[in-house]
């Protein structure tokens, strides 16, 4: 497999090469780590009022007998608008979790499936202006002019290359220390700098070699 390393100005300087043929990607473990993800940015507020916790209602609002209407107890019967709600959403924790090493496992493997895939590409550095403009054109030169939804890896934070990215919507960024399988795994286009290519390459060489 053959990667392409992008200079600066957006044009191919060289090739790296990635033996990644024999190696079987876990798709069960991409699962559970975006689930994982995904179950743990849910709030579970929602909420409703039992018909104990809804105002009002404490007088019986019609005599049982002698009326020729159906005995009622409370205005705040669920049978009644305004009336509690029955078997209602409270609020809950969604939160799940994986084993630490289970969850950089995950991150790796769903790193091998995007290259797999050929949606990888290499740049030399990133432009540090700060500046939005610049950013990108850089990543539409990259990707031929494409707007598709994409992640770019870098290695190390950088405040004026966080900055130029934000504003990107179809954009997204993170570090290779601190991966994320949801948006990664859903990214049209990777980008990665060539410092963090190193950097993941051994610890892909571990994974690998241990398979």
């Amino acid at each position: 497999m053959e990667l392409m390393v992008y200079k600066i100005d957006g044009n191919v300087s060289s090739k790296l090469s990635l033996n990644l043929d024999d190696f079987k990607v876990k798709k069960y473990l991409i699962h559970d780590k975006i689930k994982t993800e995904l179950a743990n940015i849910r709030t579970g507020n929602a909420s409703t009022k039992t018909r104990g916790e809804v105002s009002g209602g404490g007088r019986k609002p019609w005599r049982q007998k002698g009326t020729g209407r159906a005995r009622q107890g409370s205005i705040r019967s669920p049978l009644w608008v305004g009336g509690g709600v029955v078997f209602g959403p409270q609020p809950r924790d969604y939160d799940l979790d994986m084993p630490k090493k289970q969850k950089k496992i995950a991150n790796y493997h769903t790193l091998i499936f995007k290259l797999k895939e050929g949606v990888v590409k290499i740049v030399e550095d990133l432009p540090k202006t700060g500046k939005t403009k610049d950013m990108y054109n850089f990543v539409t030169k990259v990707l031929g002019g494409k707007t598709e939804r994409s992640v770019v890896l870098f290695l190390e934070d950088n405040m004026l290359v966080k900055r130029s990215m934000r504003n990107i919507p179809w954009l997204d960024y993170m570090s290779v220390k601190r991966l994320a399988s949801h948006p990664l795994f859903y990214a049209k286009n990777v980008i990665m700098t060539k410092d963090a290519f190193d950097y993941i390459n051994k610890e892909l060489e571990i994974l690998i070699g241990g398979k």
